[in-house]
């Protein structure tokens, strides 16, 4: 999943805080919880990771 969430573009700072609960498997997008550098957003997946 670390994997994925990198190509979502997330950053290390909030992949180790993301949860299965901000995965939207149908809608093919993860919630970012930004970090120190970043703000809150909803990234879609370049690649279907949900499978």
């Amino acid at each position: 999943m670390t994997a994925a969430l990198a190509l979502a573009d997330g950053h290390s700072g909030e992949i180790d805080h993301t949860r299965i609960r901000n995965l939207d498997p149908h809608g093919r997008r993860v919630w970012m919880h930004g970090s120190a550098k970043t703000d809150p957003r909803c990234r879609v997946a370049s690649v279907h990771w949900a499978t």
